[in-house]
């Protein structure tokens, strides 16, 4: 009886030995912002993405809702890219510089599970909570969610962008963006 404890206690001890202690981490040039702001009365999409973001915290943990609830983020708004320099500059003159605090939007993630997580957003010096839905596709997390510009003070914006496009948007500027959040995690076991 007593070689048999010894004989199983060996094994667990040998199954311990080869278990991995992994984490997850990413990389901050790995991580996207895109949207899709709205254009003519069919509600068109015009899709863009920052080019400048900076993540602050942690970049290893044990799990992406770890890694996410100790997050913060800044964007740089004039980073903007649609592909396209002639909407860049019109969506940046026009949109942007006329906020009071244009240059970056800030914010962090709460209430985090499997499928959904709260955007806490500060744009134009207003802070409003978004939801957002989660997703785990492979190695990659997904949150997507919609902000209207007008719950953060930006009608004279939107006004002005409106302005200097009505032509080419039809007469309709839709004051609602939509948001997509991606990074890609990787496993590092030891």
């Amino acid at each position: 009886m007593f070689n048999i404890v010894i004989a199983l206690g060996l094994v667990f001890i040998g199954f311990s030995a080869q278990a991995k202690n992994c984490s997850l981490n990413y990389n901050q040039n790995d991580v996207q912002i895109t949207w899709t702001a709205y254009k003519t009365p069919k509600k068109v999409g015009v899709p863009g993405s920052f080019n400048k973001i900076h993540v602050a915290g942690p970049s290893t943990g044990n799990s992406v809702v770890e890694i996410l609830s100790q997050s913060s983020f800044s964007i740089d708004l004039l980073s903007l890219d649609t592909k396209n320099p002639t909407r860049d500059k019109t969506i940046s003159t026009s949109f942007f510089r006329p906020l009071k605090e244009y240059s970056t939007a800030k914010g962090f993630f709460k209430n985090i599970s499997k499928s959904k997580l709260d955007m806490v957003l500060n744009l134009n010096g207003k802070t409003k909570t978004v939801p957002m839905k989660l997703e785990l596709s492979g190695n990659t997390l997904k949150a997507t969610g919609k902000i209207d510009v007008l719950d953060f003070a930006m009608s004279g914006s939107l006004a002005h962008l409106h302005r200097a496009c009505k032509d080419l948007h039809q007469g309709k500027t839709w004051s609602e963006v939509s948001l997509q959040f991606t990074a890609p995690f990787h496993e590092k076991c030891q």
